[in-house]
């Protein structure tokens, strides 16, 4: 079982819809902060943490599941919140994965790093395959920066990361390749170690 879910929330969707929904549910506000594009609210659901993040930059958010009953947060986030009083738009694995092949807007192969977790998905790599492989470089900018999400894939992600760094035409792609190995060496997105070092301001 993962030890983390993510679930990502549809195309044009507004950020407070998450938070009006934890709030809603009397789940406990533990800390609120800003950081360059990215917005964090983060929960006590009785359950294990929950953490809403918003990043400007792609214009997308989504929850993040901590804790052993992470897969009974998320049914609940499935199953009610589409009946609560602020409805949430949440994808379903199906549909991130829809999009993200699909690519009608750059930063939509997001979708399919959101749904990724410690267990390995052929069907998530293969979106990136296409992705790195997109005559557009700003296809491939996005899929080198969504990538943070695969702390746990290394063995997976670091070639496909280091083919594009030293192999891609555009200079930017390249650069922001060699950033996201970095970031990779240096960061846990997916737990909220990083977070946690953080100063919160409730």
């Amino acid at each position: 079982m993962a030890s983390f879910r993510r679930i990502p929330v549809r195309p044009g969707a507004e950020p407070y819809e998450a938070v009006a929904y934890c709030d809603n549910k009397g789940w406990m506000l533990l800390a609120k902060w800003e950081e360059s594009t990215l917005l964090h609210y983060i929960y006590d659901s009785g359950a294990g943490q929950v953490h809403v993040v918003w990043d400007h930059a792609v214009r997308k958010y989504f929850f993040t599941l901590l804790g052993e009953q992470a897969a009974e947060v998320a049914e609940d986030i499935y199953t009610l919140g589409a009946s609560s009083f602020h409805p949430l738009e949440v994808c379903t694995e199906e549909e991130a994965l829809t999009l993200a092949l699909n690519l009608n807007d750059p930063v939509d192969i997001y979708y399919a790093g959101l749904i990724a977790t410690d267990l390995y998905d052929e069907r998530v790599l293969q979106c990136y395959e296409q992705a790195f492989s997109s005559p557009d470089p700003e296809v491939r900018f996005f899929a080198c920066t969504s990538c943070g999400y695969f702390v746990d894939w290394e063995q997976e992600i670091r070639p496909l990361l280091n083919r594009v760094s030293e192999m891609d035409t555009d200079a930017s792609v390249r650069q922001i390749a060699d950033l996201t190995l970095t970031t990779l060496d240096t960061h846990d997105w997916n737990r909220g170690e990083r977070l946690l070092s953080k100063r919160w301001k409730g």
